[in-house]
């Protein structure tokens, strides 16, 4: 089990390559990666490696972790932080699922109880005024600054497409500032 992480690339005139990385052990399983293993197991085409990976899933958390995420299940300290922030359950409702699923998973993966705190506040504090992620703020200020860093790019270019914000190519973006002659 694992992730593809190349793009095919000729090897010769009738191969190609495609490199594989491993999975981590605490890699979160999605529900569609489930389904995937389900289909290879009817199949028979799951090798043992694999099931052996499900199986260290299954006992450390990572393949059931996003059950409640997918299935928008909002968890009891958000819930009980939009309840101090005026209209954030409201704006949060309002979100489109896949925005809520991508926040959600960013709050349910913190390794440490003081992030996944700062998290749920952070959500919360933001819903109330209708915004939906702390990257996306982020970018939108940038920009808003007329100085986009390297950093806002990278957001908006990688990030705001998973969390439904609007992509640099659906907003005017001013160029970086060359930092290179100083």
């Amino acid at each position: 089990m694992g992730w593809v992480d190349s793009r095919p690339r000729k090897l010769d005139d009738e191969r190609t390559m495609l490199y594989f990385s491993p999975r981590k052990p605490a890699s979160a399983w999605s529900r569609p990666n489930k389904i995937r293993i389900e289909a290879l197991r009817e199949a028979g085409l799951i090798l043992p490696a694999g099931e052996r990976a499900v199986e260290a899933a299954v006992a450390n958390g990572a393949w059931t972790v996003l059950d409640e995420v997918e299935d928008l299940i909002v968890p009891e300290d958000l819930a009980a932080a939009f309840t101090e922030h005026v209209d954030a359950e409201n704006n949060w409702n309002q979100f489109p699922p896949s925005a809520r699923r991508g926040i959600l998973e960013w709050i349910v993966t913190a390794k440490r109880p003081e992030t996944r705190a700062a998290r749920v506040h952070e959500t919360a504090r933001l819903a109330s005024i209708g915004e939906r992620s702390p990257l996306a703020t982020q970018a939108r200020r940038a920009i808003a600054a007329g100085s986009p860093t390297v950093t806002s790019e990278v957001i908006l270019e990688r990030v705001c497409p998973a969390i439904g914000v609007a992509p640099r190519s659906a907003i005017s973006v001013p160029p970086a500032r060359d930092v290179s002659s100083k």
